[in-house]
């Protein structure tokens, strides 16, 4: 399930839910197992022969707990991942992978 905030005195149907805001969320939460959260964005990688446009989303450390998807391959994110002062880690999709890195582990 996907739930969002609106502002209608705006006009805006639908607008990013503040980290303030999915905090509380969860503090109140009565219904659901686990919430998490994301925030799509749109990103280019350089540093390589060419540079690629990627869609991306910055989610939540218990993202892909939420959903009960387990990695392909490595880990998905920890607590620990969390900012500021955690480690930096990425979790790639699988045709990311296979294009940018022919489907091999590091």
């Amino acid at each position: 399930m996907t739930v969002t905030e609106s502002n209608l005195k705006r006009g805006l149907p639908q607008v990013v839910v503040t980290p303030a805001n999915l905090r509380n969320w969860r503090e109140q939460n009565s219904v659901f197992e686990e919430l998490g959260g994301q925030i799509y964005a749109s990103l280019t990688l350089t540093g390589v022969e060419r540079p690629d446009h990627l869609h991306a989303e910055f989610t939540t450390p218990n993202f892909f707990s939420v959903f009960g998807v387990p990695p392909l391959l490595g880990r998905t994110f920890i607590a620990d991942d969390k900012p500021p002062g955690g480690h930096r880690v990425v979790v790639l999709s699988y045709g990311f992978w296979q294009r940018a890195f022919g489907g091999t582990a590091p």
